[in-house]
């Protein structure tokens, strides 16, 4: 026990000596104290003496490499009616994603992120190099990055934290890509704005000085989202935020205003018949206020969006046709979340949660499946969109074994030209289980 003690004695009088503790304290006073009272002999006081004093060599930051993954595992049981009294039902197991992440601290204040999608026809999801800036005037950090932009912030919120098994259909509304072309050649056209998902580009993210919590970023990409590649038919796009951010992952207050313009989004043609040469490109403008609160417990988020794009509108109702004939579009959307927590000890969490999304396209139309996951296109297009999402998040382990169950339900009216007062309803059943590790 007396060996015990000397040694814990000495591991105490070393740590003093190294964090600096007591300052000005008289570390050999005390030692020869203890030496007279016999607590330690006199060569053990000099040994310590010796090791208390002893420079501390303090390592340059660690390199290493961390692997991450998680997994979205679901059942889904969607039933489908149209207009015409078409119904569709379909029910089907699925990986939905299985996303690995790869970090890696290259410095201090240097680090690198890439991050995959699985199944996917793109599998790189992100790829981002970020360089911490910390001047007396100058705070923030510099991107170079393919990511999605911070312009719908469903969207960049991480996949393990987002609140329903699928974001909202804005997301993938004013997302997605503007696919089928190459070589300034259009073959097919859908129906999603392809405005603010996935570019290339770089960024700055910064806190202002004196609050740290008052933000903005500048991000300068290519215009064309899902596409790493520069070709001819990409251009440039600027997204911008100014905004407030206080809080972590759980328990956060955040709110601003993003903005986005972008040279080359609509891939216009001349006429009507697809696949053919696009003759010239629309141009799109955007704003994006939000509000997201949470205190671990309670949870409201809301986002609005509008965005103006050239060429935008539709010129066929039951097929995307977009030409340099075509009017240009303003759609809107906004939705609006609220959830609560609660312990159901030693079960975990529930979180009760419920969602309303609208929709209203301005003529560029949408249908089913560019939205919501595996639904079918029962045919024509649609000007407006209701959705309603009610459902439980089990929280079993935190984020690493989280459980999702819900009810969707998407309505589809009215034409994108406003002469045929068509419908189509979507309602889906959804168990999701998310695996984190």
């Amino acid at each position: 026990m007396k060996h015990f003690l000397k040694l814990l004695l000495v591991v105490i009088l070393t740590t003093v000596s190294v964090v600096r503790v007591y300052g000005n304290s008289d570390t050999s006073a005390i030692l020869d104290s203890l030496v007279e009272k016999g607590v330690l002999t006199e060569q053990e006081a000099i040994d310590t003496k010796k090791l208390a004093s002893a420079p501390v060599v303090s390592s340059s930051p660690a390199q290493r490499i961390r692997f991450l993954q998680f997994w979205h595992v679901r059942y889904q049981h969607m039933i489908q009616d149209d207009h015409d009294g078409v119904s569709f039902d379909k029910g089907n197991f699925a990986l939905r994603r299985i996303v690995p992440v790869f970090l890696a601290d290259i410095t201090e204040n240097t680090r690198y992120m890439l991050t995959l999608y699985l199944p996917s026809s793109s599998v790189i999801n992100t790829m981002r190099l970020t360089h911490d800036v910390d001047t007396e005037y100058l705070k923030g950090s510099f991107w170079v990055a393919h990511e999605a932009m911070f312009f719908c912030m469903e969207e960049f919120e991480s996949g393990t934290r987002i609140m329903t098994p699928d974001r909202s259909i804005i997301n993938m509304y004013f997302g997605d890509g503007d696919h089928n072309y190459s070589a300034g050649e259009k073959r097919k056209y859908t129906s999603t704005l392809g405005f603010s998902g996935y570019h290339t580009g770089v960024s700055w993210h910064g806190r202002y000085h004196k609050n740290e919590n008052i933000i903005y970023r500048v991000q300068i990409v290519n215009s064309k989202p899902q596409r790493i590649d520069f070709d001819g038919a990409n251009g440039i796009a600027v997204f911008a935020t100014l905004g407030y951010n206080r809080g972590g992952n759980y328990d956060y207050t955040r709110w601003g205003i993003n903005f986005g313009y972008s040279s080359r989004v609509v891939s216009a043609i001349s006429g009507s018949t697809l696949p053919s040469k696009v003759r010239d490109y629309g141009d799109c403008v955007g704003i994006n206020p939000y509000f997201w609160w949470s205190n671990t417990k309670f949870t409201l988020q809301s986002e609005f969006v509008l965005a103006s794009a050239k060429y935008g509108a539709t010129l066929n109702d039951e097929n995307p046709l977009y030409t340099t004939k075509s009017p240009r579009a303003s759609p809107w959307a906004y939705y609006i979340l609220t959830a609560y927590k609660f312990d159901i000890n030693p079960f975990g969490e529930l979180e009760p949660l419920f969602r309303y999304t609208y929709m209203n396209t301005d003529g560029r139309g949408v249908n089913e499946g560019s939205v919501l996951y595996c639904a079918e296109n029962m045919g024509g297009l649609y000007n407006k969109v209701d959705s309603f999402y009610v459902g439980t998040n089990w929280y079993l382990q935190g984020n690493n074994i989280k459980y999702q169950l819900g009810i969707e339900y998407a309505r589809f009216r009215d034409a994108p030209s406003g002469l045929d007062d068509r419908k189509s309803d979507v309602l889906m059943f959804i168990l999701q289980m998310q695996l984190f590790f």
